[in-house]
């Protein structure tokens, strides 16, 4: 049997065309690390219907149906964000911002004197369904902490800092504790987990990604790749275990057999890649059956790359604005654009030295450069537009606590001034059959997986 897949991709875009935002501030509070909206799951009474993020030093929730409302005030702005089975983690750095201080359960940090000599690591634990909040001890690290990933039921975590080390926490009911932790040669930028808890990916600012597993004693180092780029800034597993990824910021993101990982599987180049707006920022996975992995640029396009069919390749142009929200969480945008869905294809599965076919899916038109055909059937490559309304939650005795966002309509055409805004975080979730969730400074906008075209094929030949 011989499968017509260049009609699939002809036919098909991985996502609908349909979308919907949520107006919302993320907060950015290093210009480098933007992973900052994570999908709830089912663990502790929560389900997939909502995305944490944070607004300066508080972490709020957003649901699907519109509603938005505070979790927890930290004592610190978090650099990085992550949520599991209830628990809510968060890692920052000692400055400024830090004080002064108000008690929190558990809490070391309320009782400081008087700031450090220097900007050493934070770290702090919430529980959403309890309202509580912990710090443990005083300091996690000895500068920075760019990113945290729970695991294990939000019982474990890892902690990536600028002093070079891993740290392995262990995190109880209302307390946690550096269980270990493992040197490397470069401060850490971000780290992940298999989903059997046995291998960690790591990267940081050197050209090199680490891989570690458990052993007898302990967690042992026991491959690194050299991978021809400076500073990764995202790791992700493929939820089958076999797979994991890693996104560089000079634009280049390789997906690896974490079985045979000397030479990458597939390379995919940014869009933008001589362009500090194109430096890639994060990469995720979809966990169910569709086979996607997601890779954000610094500003304005997510690149989606089918697993399938590596030459299957399309460009997210994310939907900007003209004007700037006139309030933090109510405000109703003057001017909203269309997004489009832009082929990126290469016919071949090593992508390496094919960034020129890439360019071609962005704004810049390389004259010298082959054309390559569109996976729409639209001219101008754009995926016919649909605009969306979500349904805003009724109003709340308590207006502090919890807003009520207005509905997002589609309006007449309109001149729009070009702006693409920096992308804040973006994430997967199993909500509405599967959507990809990517939040910039004014909001956070949904869109659904176009799960019958990852199930189905549009034809075939019986030979």
């Amino acid at each position: 049997m011989t499968i017509d897949t260049a009609q699939l991709r002809a036919q098909n875009t991985l996502l609908h065309d349909q979308y919907t935002f949520y107006p919302a501030h993320v907060t950015v509070k290093h210009w480098q690390l933007r992973d900052l909206i994570h999908a709830t799951d089912m663990g502790r009474g929560m389900s997939h219907d909502s995305v944490i993020y944070p607004v300066h030093n508080t972490i709020r929730q957003l649901s699907f149906d519109g509603s938005d409302q505070p979790l927890f005030e930290f004592q610190f702005e978090p650099r990085c964000v992550r949520v599991q089975n209830g628990i809510v983690a968060a890692g920052g750095v000692y400055d400024q911002t830090c004080g002064p201080r108000r008690p929190s359960l558990g809490s070391s940090l309320s009782r400081l004197t008087r700031p450090p000599a220097s900007s050493p690591g934070l770290f702090c634990v919430g529980n959403i369904a309890t309202k509580e909040t912990y710090s443990g001890e005083i300091f996690t690290g000895e500068a920075i902490n760019n990113a945290v990933t729970l695991y294990d039921n939000a019982t474990k975590a890892l902690v990536c800092n600028n002093d070079h080390l891993l740290y392995f926490l262990s995190i109880g009911s209302a307390s946690f504790a550096v269980e270990d932790q493992f040197r490397f040669t470069s401060a850490l930028n971000h780290a992940s987990i298999s989903p059997d808890n046995s291998t960690v990916v790591a990267c940081g600012d050197s050209n090199q990604v680490y891989v570690c597993n458990r052993g007898a004693y302990g967690w042992v180092k026991t491959h690194t790749i050299e991978i021809g780029s400076e500073s990764g800034f995202s790791t992700a597993f493929h939820p089958n275990g076999v797979l994991f990824g890693v996104a560089s910021q000079d634009g280049v993101a390789r997906l690896y057999d974490v079985r045979k990982h000397s030479k990458p599987l597939v390379e995919v180049p940014s869009s933008r890649r001589e362009e500090n707006h194109g430096a890639f920022r994060c990469l995720k996975f979809s966990e169910g059956p569709e086979d996607i992995m997601f890779i954000s640029e610094h500003s304005g396009r997510v690149h989606m790359v089918d697993l399938r069919d590596f030459s299957n390749h399309q460009v997210l142009h994310l939907p900007y604005y003209s004007r700037p929200p006139k309030s933090m969480h109510h405000y109703y945008p003057e001017e909203w654009s269309q997004r489009s869905i832009r082929s990126a294809r290469s016919g071949r599965s090593d992508l390496s030295n094919s960034s020129s076919e890439y360019m071609a899916g962005s704004d810049i038109s390389l004259d010298s450069e082959p054309q390559i055909t569109p996976i729409t059937d639209h001219a101008t490559n754009y995926a016919p537009p649909v605009y969306s309304a979500f349904s805003a939650a009724p109003p709340s005795s308590s207006s502090s606590s919890r807003v009520s966002l207005p509905a997002l309509n589609s309006g007449e055409s309109r001149r729009l001034t070009y702006r693409e805004h920096d992308i804040s975080g973006m994430c997967w979730s199993p909500y509405d059959g599967g959507s990809l969730l990517v939040g910039t400074e004014m909001g956070i906008t949904s869109w659904r997986v176009n799960v019958k075209s990852r199930r189905v094929f549009p034809s075939y030949d019986v030979c």
